[in-house]
């Protein structure tokens, strides 16, 4: 499928700002061009011109359709859908286990109570009262601006004064909808307005989750070229390429031919090559390794397996590492920096 370029600003606090653009450039254009469905893409009613954003976000479970070929990309979205997708976003996985008594509201359906405590617990989310958070009522632009403004509060920049004219944007509402502008992830209905009490639709709401996740708001590695063996350790991927979205995970072999064992973390870094650099993409919030430091023995194999759904951004195709460091034990050598190199395809 051809690759349509993502915009994303920076700290656009001078220049060209998106919200000098006289329409919302999240909303459907009139009569658009709709995407053609294809076997891994079901939905009729979504222009094609976002039909690359919409698929990574299908792909990678943050959204369904309304319907089996239907997004919905017009209709507005509930408060409690909304948050489920924003926690989803931000890390949360139904396997995640929250404290009992988070959840202070009464009217959260069975589905969606692990994802609202897991928002509560993060204070994310505010209810309508402190037991009710108004599940069925259709979430508003300035409401969905705060949500996902604290859910990807690590992407998001921080400018020192507002970057955008939209004389709605006030209150409660304003360091948010400052934030989201300033990194690039939202537009205004007008150029003075920014709709703040207007109802999202499943479209707008959809762009700006889709640029929140994207990798390209992640931070840089802090590594630069790595082998894939040096120091007798050796790590491979098992397959040179992946297919999106039947591979869920990338499955390593990590090799010592030293004479000496390794310790080495739990925590493996997946990078994702950007231009000439490699981002790091983040794990999720809430996931937790243990402590201790296992080793690999002298002559040993051993498999890894390290799953995309574990990452907060976007799983989209291209080129993919694995890096990690190693660190010999008994002070037998020095610390080795090593990666697995694969890529992602559609």
């Amino acid at each position: 499928m051809k690759k349509v370029p993502r915009v994303i600003a920076t700290a656009a606090l001078a220049g060209a700002v998106f919200a000098s653009i006289s329409s919302s450039a999240e909303a459907a254009s009139f009569d658009p061009v709709l995407a053609q469905p294809t076997s891994t893409f079901p939905f009729t009613d979504v222009p094609a011109e976002r039909m690359e954003m919409v698929l990574d976000l299908y792909q990678n479970k943050f959204f369904n359709g309304v319907s089996a070929d239907k997004f919905g990309w017009g209709q507005t979205i509930k408060r409690v859908d909304a948050a489920m997708i924003a926690a989803r976003g931000m890390g949360f996985r139904n396997e995640f286990s929250m404290p009992e008594g988070i959840l202070t509201f009464k009217d959260i359906p069975e589905r969606a109570k692990g994802a609202v405590s897991f928002l509560q617990f993060y204070q994310v989310v505010n209810g309508k009262s402190e037991t009710f958070f108004g599940s069925n009522d259709a979430i508003t632009r300035g409401e969905a601006a705060i949500i996902l403004a604290r859910a990807y509060r690590d992407v998001l920049v921080t400018p020192t004064e507002q970057v955008h004219h939209f004389t709605d944007a006030t209150g409660r509402y304003a360091e948010a909808i400052n934030k989201l502008v300033a990194t690039g992830i939202v537009n205004g209905i007008m150029p003075d307005r920014f709709g703040t009490n207007s109802l999202i639709k499943r479209g707008e709401f959809a762009m700006m989750v889709a640029r929140l996740s994207d990798p390209a708001l992640s931070p840089p590695s802090p590594y630069g070229d790595l082998p894939s063996s040096e120091g007798g350790l050796t790590m491979e991927a098992e397959k040179k390429s992946y297919s999106l979205p039947s591979d869920t995970s990338v499955s390593l072999t990590l090799t010592n031919t030293a004479e000496f064992p390794y310790a080495r973390s739990r925590i493996y870094k997946l990078e994702k090559k950007q231009g000439d650099k490699w981002l790091q993409l983040q794990y999720d919030v809430g996931l937790q390794f243990p402590a201790d430091m296992p080793r690999i023995e002298a002559g040993e194999t051993q498999k890894i397996n390290l799953w995309f759904g574990s990452f907060k951004a976007l799983i989209t195709a291209g080129e993919y590492r694995v890096s990690h460091t190693f660190y010999p034990s008994m002070d037998e050598g020095e610390k080795v920096s090593i990666a697995a190199y694969f890529t992602l395809t559609e």
